[in-house]
């Protein structure tokens, strides 16, 4: 069964409660900060290998650096997003109240109408949208940039399921990264897919979609370690980069 997801539910909430068995989660950032909270669950694979999230504003906003940012009102899904742009303004000296946070409108109208100064976009699905709609006066602001290297978008389980069932954690995931692996290899069959599924989507964003997607899944070590590699760099990192930007206050088991 699989069930709905999207930018208002917290999947790793569903893992430890026992509503769901599996999820595709926010990030490392949620898990570790889960974790600290109690929550029973485990990162079994890391399917982006960096933060698919970017800051965008309007060229002719005159943000052009983080340092223009307060006294703006930005936009963010409250999935782990937030804590990397309070870490990225605190890692430039920049107080974070001095922001106006809003959560992420489901569309960029806001953004365009100008209703938000800042707004978050991944590169594969919302930039995208923005170009295609003649929008590419743009500023990008990404996290890595500025050094901040979150693996994103893993598969969460719980610690019941691996000590109860580990060979049923082991199939789900062993065909959910063969599934991953088949889609980069054949990208035109993928979409095809899709679009089976779902014919009243437009093939070109799809095809930018997956292209997009493929990059986050194959960038850093997992271009030698393979898809969903849960680099201990970058997981050393998160932990690191939380507890300095007082998102834990502890190193996460």
């Amino acid at each position: 069964t699989i069930n709905p997801g999207g930018p208002q539910i917290v999947a790793e909430n569903l893992v430890a409660s026992g509503a769901d068995d599996f999820a595709h989660g926010g990030g490392l950032e949620t898990a570790m900060t889960g974790r600290e909270k109690g929550l029973p669950i485990v990162v079994i694979a890391a399917l982006f290998q960096k933060k698919p999230f970017l800051l965008v504003a309007k060229k002719d906003s005159g943000i052009t650096k983080l340092e223009d940012f307060p006294g703006k009102k930005v936009s963010m899904w409250y999935t782990g997003m937030q804590f990397i742009v309070r870490g990225m303004l605190r890692a430039k000296g920049i107080d974070p109240s001095k922001i106006t946070e809003v959560p992420q409108a489901v569309t960029m109208a806001p953004f365009i109408r100008g209703d938000v100064q800042v707004a978050s976009v991944t590169p594969y699905n919302e930039l995208q949208t923005l170009y295609a709609e003649g929008h590419k006066d743009l500023i990008l602001f990404d996290p890595t940039d500025y050094g901040i290297v979150v693996p994103r978008d893993p598969i969460v389980t719980s610690e019941k399921m691996i000590k109860e069932r580990p060979e049923v954690v082991q199939r789900f995931l062993r065909a959910s990264l063969r599934g991953w692996k088949w889609a980069v290899e054949h990208p035109e069959e993928t979409v095809d897919i899709v679009m089976k599924q779902n014919p009243n989507l437009k093939r070109e964003h799809q095809v930018a979609m997956l292209r997009e997607v493929s990059q986050l899944l194959t960038w850093g070590a997992a271009k030698e370690k393979g898809i969903a590699y849960i680099d201990p760099k970058w997981a050393e990192f998160t932990s690191k980069f939380l507890l300095e930007n007082q998102q834990l206050q502890k190193p996460a088991v």
